[in-house]
């Protein structure tokens, strides 16, 4: 249920951040560049330095990216659970290696 109301969410954000590209910006739509700055921290600075720290938060979104595929390796691999929370691990932190589907590929 959690994973459904979750999914559902990202589509709409998806649909709606698309809907931004299409009328607001047109052609001239960068990646990483929609709600990148939602506090307005860097309004008046310089455009250099905003595309330094546009470039060093995609990074870090990617570095995030491959530290969550390397913890979902290592729970695969080692079948122990990263997050042991017992009386939520049930409902929201299923190990991989207990999925249906992957203990069938496995």
């Amino acid at each position: 249920l959690f994973m459904t109301f979750l999914l559902l969410n990202l589509g709409y954000l998806d649909i709606f951040s698309q809907a931004i590209k299409e009328n607001q910006t047109g052609d001239a739509f960068l990646p990483g560049e929609c709600f990148w700055d939602p506090l307005c921290i860097l309004e008046g600075a310089p455009d250099e330095m905003k595309v330094k720290m546009q470039a060093r938060e995609l990074n870090n979104g990617r570095f995030a990216m491959m530290a969550v595929a390397a913890f979902i390796i290592e729970e695969a691999v080692t079948h122990k659970p990263l997050i042991t929370l017992e009386p939520l691990n049930v409902y929201l932190f299923e190990p991989i290696y207990e999925v249906p589907s992957v203990q069938e590929w496995l």
